[in-house]
């Protein structure tokens, strides 16, 4: 998942990702229901999620809007990737990036 980043992929399905594994559908589920303890779709959520603070923090993607940042992530939308983020992370990513550079400004002073 790290390795080849499908979680980029924004119509990526679970039968996807067990073709790519030469497996069955099923195993991949039980799996993560398993293993992970969640759904495949807050598996890969949660993946795309960590992708985007990673790109939120770097100085120079500053350019970048939020919205770009999400389709980057994997996201088909800017809403579910508000949504999704703000439940996972408690802020919305453009709060998020605020107080990150608010942070790192204050500690350049």
């Amino acid at each position: 998942m790290e390795e080849k980043e499908i979680f980029k992929n924004p119509d990526l399905r679970i039968s996807d990702v067990s073709t790519f594994l030469n497996t069955n559908r099923t195993y991949i589920s039980n799996l993560v229901n398993d293993e992970f303890d969640q759904s495949f779709a807050d598996l890969i959520n949660n993946y795309r999620i960590k992708y985007a603070i990673k790109i939120l923090e770097e100085k120079n993607n500053v350019n970048l809007s939020i919205s770009e940042i999400g389709l980057m992530s994997g996201f088909l939308s800017e809403s579910s990737f508000y949504r999704v983020f703000k439940d996972k992370v408690g802020v919305s990513p453009g709060r998020y990036r605020k107080k990150i550079f608010d942070k790192t400004k204050n500690n350049d002073d």
